[in-house]
């Protein structure tokens, strides 16, 4: 069995723009990766992963339900085909809802950034025919996050920003995150490729800054009293098996049985990555600015060769 890499190990190998938080082995710590390890960076697709902890907590609180149809929870698109999805079947990424971003993007690219609000941008770019019969095949499309961020913003009564901080980000200690849009901000790690600028209304879909140290956090809370045992299960069970993909993430059982959250995201030269393993209450997360996950990916093997 190989051996877990202590933090004092972790730091030799952690060289601006890499960063990598690692459980503390025994009572080794570093001082330099602590520090490195709270560095800034977009999270990409990671965003996705925290609103959908957001709306199973709205689930566990009863303002909503996994099995509501999108037109009731969001009223602008109650009248669309998409409308009688079901909330489930947008956060598995298997809606059926075509989605006419990138046409739009490709036609006038100016008109799509000044759009804000999510529900307006769902109703813009996902008013077409289904093409496919909800729940019956997987798509990777943004449409099921403007909807998602729509859904979290007329439950709540708030923006994104606030919503998530309120429901996710504060109760879980990541204090140095936060929901963005536009630009990530002048404090994060400088991407070896500037990043595209992101719509607000895709914040869910990408609109996450945080830091290694804070993503650990993130893909431990769900599973340490954040959510009910039924939303756990909802967060976990497998409906894309050929992705490994759940609700708004990826879970993976090993070999020896461990059920492991799978979480990552990339934008740009960005590049995120979070593993956490249920059962021993055990994570690793790692990011980079400069788009090589190579010694990432070779801590995360490290890792995982324990589970």
């Amino acid at each position: 069995m190989m051996m877990a890499v202590p933090r004092a190990l972790a730091a030799l190998l952690m060289v601006s723009p890499f960063a990598a938080a690692l459980p503390a082995v025994g009572s080794e710590q570093s001082t330099q990766s602590i520090s490195e390890t709270r560095t800034l960076y977009e999270a990409g697709s990671i965003a996705k992963f925290a609103c959908t902890i957001a709306i199973l907590r709205l689930s566990d609180e009863g303002q909503l339900g996994l099995d509501d149809p999108v037109g009731a929870l969001v009223p602008t698109l109650a009248d669309l085909p998409a409308g009688r999805v079901k909330l489930r079947h947008v956060l598995a990424n298997r809606s059926g809802i075509a989605d006419g971003l990138a046409a739009a993007a490709r036609a006038d690219v100016g008109a799509v950034m000044a759009i804000s609000d999510p529900a307006e941008a769902a109703l813009r770019f996902g008013a077409g025919d289904l093409i496919h019969e909800p729940g019956s095949a997987w798509s990777y499309d943004l449409i099921n996050w403007m909807i998602a961020q729509a859904v979290i913003e007329q439950v709540t009564g708030e923006e994104l920003d606030q919503a998530l901080s309120r429901l996710v980000l504060g109760p879980a200690g990541m204090l140095g995150s936060r929901v963005f849009a536009g630009f990530g901000g002048p404090d994060l790690a400088k991407p070896l490729v500037p990043s595209r600028p992101l719509p607000r209304f895709l914040q869910c879909a990408g609109g996450l800054v945080t830091n290694p140290d804070d993503l650990e956090l993130l893909v431990r809370f769900p599973h340490r009293g954040a959510l009910s045992k039924a939303a756990q299960k909802e967060l976990s069970t497998v409906t894309t098996p050929e992705e490994s993909y759940t609700l708004g993430g990826r879970f993976r059982v090993t070999d020896r049985g461990a059920l492991i959250s799978w979480q990552s995201g990339s934008n740009g030269s960005y590049r995120s990555f979070a593993v956490y393993d249920v059962g021993k209450d055990e994570a690793l997360a790692g990011m980079t600015a400069n788009a090589n996950m190579k010694r990432i990916n070779e801590l995360r093997e490290v890792w995982l060769a324990e589970r």
